[in-house]
């Protein structure tokens, strides 16, 4: 539950904490700081910083498009067709960009548990990783094309043992762990995809 408020002092986290309160969103374009340190993590321009609720809209449509790009990209494996990594770099610069004007409005829409938005869900993760860790623009695009083909083996993968809803058998998940060698045979098959995201 998401509730503003100020925190002038000490004694309101201490309130906080005690509320049962383990995690706080500071909005540092609204802060005033008693010290000239500011905290080490707050690495963004706050002149460039896009508005929460704007980029949120814009993350809404970008976890859209990226739904699609993957849908795409597995339909051209399952139909054993070439696939294109010009769309793929596309979403991952998109998601880098909406990381760096806002990363928070990202971040409630990787919470989302469907099954078609995994994907996009696990590249955001991995580019918010890599995005703490203070990695280059670039560097995050590529991981971020990393998550969205890390699983590309499973189009591989018997669909009923895939979907299967409860426990796999031995032999089941022995045909599951497959998936990781039709991965590298699949990623060899992209044109351009980089050695990061491979």
């Amino acid at each position: 539950m998401k509730k503003p408020g100020r925190v002038p002092s000490e004694k309101v986290i201490g309130k906080l904490a005690g509320d049962g309160i383990v995690e706080v969103t500071v909005d540092f374009s609204r802060s005033t700081f008693t010290t000239k340190i500011e905290p080490a993590s707050w690495k963004r321009d706050k002149s460039k910083l896009v508005a929460f609720d704007n980029e949120v809209m814009r993350a809404h449509r970008l976890l859209k498009e990226s739904k699609a790009t993957v849908n795409k990209m597995l339909e051209n494996v399952f139909a054993d067709q070439v696939v294109d990594i010009e769309p793929l770099n596309k979403a991952a610069d998109d998601i880098v960009e909406s990381l760096s004007n806002n990363s928070d409005a990202l971040h409630p829409l990787s919470a989302l548990r469907t099954k078609d938005a995994y994907l996009a869900e696990h590249s955001l993760n991995v580019g918010s990783f890599a995005r703490y860790l203070g990695w280059s623009r670039d560097a995050q695009a590529q991981l971020i094309v990393g998550g969205i083909v890390h699983d590309i083996g499973k189009t591989r993968v018997d669909l009923e043992i895939l979907n299967k809803p409860g426990r796999l058998e031995p032999h089941e998940f022995e045909h599951m762990k497959l998936h990781q060698v039709h991965s590298k045979s699949l990623l060899n098959e992209i044109e351009d995809l980089t050695q990061m995201s491979r």
